[in-house]
């Protein structure tokens, strides 16, 4: 039977076109194939599964790290999402450097003893800070310190070495420094005994556990949010720029706090790259700013930037580190866990039901559901992997977590991270009340007693994602890594 073409109120207020667009309406072994072909990136590693989900035809600037570190025949597990912002060069380099430059901090560690909770809490930051000044020593060592020795001209020609055959080398490290990257950063200690979590940005990573098989779940938050939208994260700038009128400004209209800095682009105080709200303000202007600018706002919007541009840096590399025990090692008051999973994601997972740049803690109000609408789907058969593989229709043209392009496998449907982001989609209005009523203040609505969509509502939802007739991209990136500890 032929797909119908329905339409679909997708309410956008900055949209000429209306609100209404047409889709197509899936269902069955179609919309797992729709689904799965959107997978730009999934798998499984020593009890891991990771999926980074985008439907729309812009390479997703999500990215995954799932890798084992052995050091001394004693497996370390790091498992990390950086979510890019503002193209894929910055992004990009620190998927390839965390491993390596993670691994130098961990081998320097005395072997002799088992290491302290602040030994790896100063690994981690360490590592996170040594790339992000990668990142911006690599970009002004093309320059002498004193800029006022070259011209403008002087100065386009070293930054723009891709025009007329060069090699780009210099482009690409300023492209670095223009573009910027989330990090969220998870470790497990050889003994699966504790886990430390690094965080910079607003991904987020959740500690899930449940005392007995099928009873209540407890979500324990273990990242930070470094958000203007957090009132201590917006005193913390204002003190640092004490004076500055313009170092936090409101914007009502979107309904958070974004950092001055970021007015024109992004809201998060703390980031890797991003040195445009880093470098002085001279180097700003005449090098990123002046030097073959991909920027997407006008002059006067830059003026404006620019002169409230005053004492960089105004956003910090510095990350949050919480270290915690974890499975038998975990709380002595009470038994050891019968299930317990550590499960990080983008924001993008909780904006695709709440769209408001918030916290992600109304999400937490409705996780303990998904989980366990998650792991049934997943325990479940039926997945057509030839039907899937033999399709016709658009493949993905993303890229894997190593850099391949990715088609539909047959244990995508057992893999639990994309079982999550799909139950987040598709349920998401059943989602919406609570998360509503958490961010608002209002009485949460108990889980069960409203009324639950019906898998023709849940399908046609995740239809309208998946195949929504509209230019540009009209959802953010989406990853999910979820990994079993008990």
């Amino acid at each position: 039977m032929t797909p119908s073409k329905k339409k679909a109120d997708l309410f956008r207020p900055d949209d000429d076109e209306g609100s209404f667009y047409t889709y197509t309406a899936l269902t069955g072994a179609a919309l797992d194939i729709a689904f799965h072909t959107s997978l730009n990136a999934f798998g499984s590693l020593d009890q891991t599964d990771y999926a980074s989900f985008q439907p729309c035809f812009e390479k997703s600037q999500d990215r995954v790290v799932v890798e084992d570190i052995e050091i001394g025949g004693q497996v370390w597990r790091l498992r990390c999402i950086f979510d890019g912002h503002a193209g894929h060069a910055a992004v990009d380099y620190i998927q390839q450097a965390i491993v390596p430059t993670l691994h130098t901090r961990l081998a320097a560690l005395d072997a002799s003893s088992p290491p302290t909770d602040a030994t790896i809490d100063t690994a981690l930051s360490s590592a996170l800070l040594a790339i992000d000044d990668a990142i911006g020593n690599e970009a002004r060592a093309l320059f002498p310190p004193d800029l006022d020795a070259l011209s403008d001209a002087q100065i386009r020609a070293i930054a723009d070495d891709h025009k007329d055959g060069g090699s780009g080398a210099n482009h690409e490290k300023l492209l670095r420094a223009k573009s910027g990257s989330t990090a969220l950063v998870a470790l497990v200690d050889p003994p699966g005994e504790r886990l430390w979590v690094a965080s910079l940005g607003d991904c987020t990573a959740a500690l899930c556990t449940r005392q007995e098989r099928g009873g209540p779940w407890t979500v324990e938050r273990l990242s930070a949010n470094h958000n203007g939208i957090e009132p201590d994260e917006a005193a913390r700038v204002r003190a640092e720029h004490p004076g500055e009128e313009g170092a936090m400004l409101n914007d009502p209209g979107a309904r958070y706090y974004r950092c001055h800095q970021r007015y024109i682009v992004y809201s998060l105080l703390n980031s890797l790259g991003d040195f445009f709200c880093k470098f002085p303000p001279d180097f700003v202007r005449r090098v990123l700013v002046a030097s073959d600018p991909n920027l997407k706002f006008s002059a006067t919007k830059v003026d404006d930037f620019l002169a409230r541009l005053l004492t960089p840096p105004y956003v910090s590399a510095q990350p949050e580190v919480r270290c915690v025990r974890i499975g038998s090692a975990g709380d002595a008051t009470s038994s050891p866990p019968a299930e317990q999973l550590l499960v990080m994601f983008s924001d993008g997972l909780p904006e695709c039901v709440l769209d408001d740049f918030s916290t992600a803690e109304p999400y937490f109000q409705v996780l303990p559901r998904i989980l366990d609408r998650a792991l049934r789907s997943t325990a479940e058969a039926g997945f057509n992997a030839e039907a899937c593989l033999n399709a016709e229709g658009p493949r993905s043209n993303n890229e894997g977590a190593n850099g391949q392009p990715t088609i539909p496998r047959p244990d995508a449907k057992r893999n639990l991270a994309a079982a999550i982001i799909r139950e987040t989609l598709a349920g998401g209005e059943d989602w919406l009340p609570v998360m509503q009523a958490m961010k608002y203040g209002e009485v949460v609505p108990k889980l069960g007693k409203e009324r639950k969509l019906d898998h023709v509502e849940r399908d046609d939802r995740l239809s309208q994602l998946l195949t929504v007739e509209m230019r540009g991209k009209w959802m953010d990136d989406v990853t999910a890594v979820v990994h079993r500890i008990v």
